[in-house]
């Protein structure tokens, strides 16, 4: 579980946003589907007119090589985009979303503050965050 608010603020806050992104978009989780599976994934959406700026600011932050992700969270970015996808690409795509979600865990936490509160995280400058995100980083 991914909370969108924080991780589109990240997104918006990345040093490559300044030069590559100043798009409008939102986050939605969707099912992806291929032949065997169904598995929840986290979309993109943008503006016909501005997905190709948006597929290659996606593309340069989650390409592997980039040190600063997005609240630390790293994610594999596939661009739907004039995409031809084949079923072989779906099957893939859908068993990497599938292994990703079998080693998640879950676990119950007490005495913290409310999980919406704000924390900022250091070194000063990086974003505030909810205590919700930092514990699903982990």
């Amino acid at each position: 579980m991914i909370l969108s608010d924080d991780l589109k603020m990240a997104i918006n806050q990345h040093p490559l946003w300044l030069h590559h992104g100043s798009f409008e978009f939102g986050l939605t989780v969707h099912q992806l589907h291929s032949p065997k599976l169904l598995v929840p994934t986290l979309c993109i959406k943008v503006a016909k007119s501005q997905a190709a700026q948006a597929a290659d600011f996606f593309t340069k932050v989650y390409d592997g090589e980039y040190d600063e992700l997005p609240l630390g969270l790293k994610f594999l970015f596939f661009s739907t985009y004039n995409c031809t996808t084949s079923d072989s690409d779906c099957i893939m795509l859908a068993q990497e979303q599938d292994q990703f979600l079998s080693v998640e865990h879950t676990i119950t936490i007490k005495g913290l503050h409310p999980p919406n509160t704000k924390v900022c995280l250091a070194p000063p400058g990086n974003p505030f965050v909810t205590i919700w995100s930092l514990l699903l980083v982990n």
